[in-house]
């Protein structure tokens, strides 16, 4: 009988054992994780991979008629492919924003000296990496996708939200931004060297953001 007690013993501190480190693990997976995850995506990041997007008018990863519409029948405010929109995220699950944001804003910024080269450097890099689509991410219930990696990865995006990417990317390098709503076209403001500096992906030119960015000009 003692000796049976002691078997009943024995087995219950090994199955309290067996417990604790499968809570261990669970729990130093749940935190190793997330640093895990944010090296994986810093360390295979190509900025090249990313600009191609913006011209890549006839590949049929970006033909919006993949949802199962016709042109005619689709409701850029309504239509996604939310499927790809989930994928995605699933991909980016547990990846540090900030500081991926950071590595590519460092990545894309390489070798610029001063502020008004840097923002010309991610406006060239934003203005590849964006392809204004038909559709663009949103939610099924219509609410737009402002997670700016998920978007930077999508590539289709529009001015609100390539704007609200510029905006991420410059606040993970320390500087303040805003992003301004113009009747139906969104542009970002970023403030440097003691003033506002305009920020647009969609209709300003080379020379026009050049421009923008040494006068300083705000829209406000």
């Amino acid at each position: 009988m003692i000796k049976g007690m002691r078997n009943k013993i024995i087995n219950n501190r090994l199955i309290a054992y067996v417990f604790v480190a499968i809570i261990t693990l669970i729990a130093i997976g749940i935190f190793a994780y997330r640093p895990l995850r944010t090296w994986v995506y810093i360390i295979t990041f190509n900025p090249e991979r990313y600009e191609r997007q913006g011209s890549d008018y006839c590949n049929p990863w970006f033909n919006p008629e993949r949802i199962g519409k016709t042109r005619k029948q689709i409701d850029s405010d309504k239509d996604y492919d939310f499927i790809r929109l989930a994928i995605v995220r699933a991909y980016l699950f547990g990846v540090d924003r900030r500081a991926a944001l950071k590595y590519i804003f460092d990545t894309v910024t390489k070798g610029a000296v001063t502020n008004t080269e840097k923002h010309l450097a991610v406006l060239r890099f934003l203005q590849n990496s964006s392809y204004h689509n038909l559709i663009h991410p949103m939610g099924r219930s219509g609410s737009v996708v402002i997670d700016p990696l998920v978007n930077l990865e999508l590539g289709e995006i529009w001015c609100g939200e390539v704007s609200y990417l510029a905006v991420d990317l410059f606040a993970a390098a320390g500087y303040n931004g805003r992003v301004v709503v113009l009747s139906r076209h969104g542009i970002a403001e970023m403030y440097y060297d003691n003033d506002w500096h305009y920020t647009s992906m969609r209709i300003c030119s080379a020379v026009e953001m050049l421009y923008c960015c040494q006068m300083g000009r705000s829209l406000r």
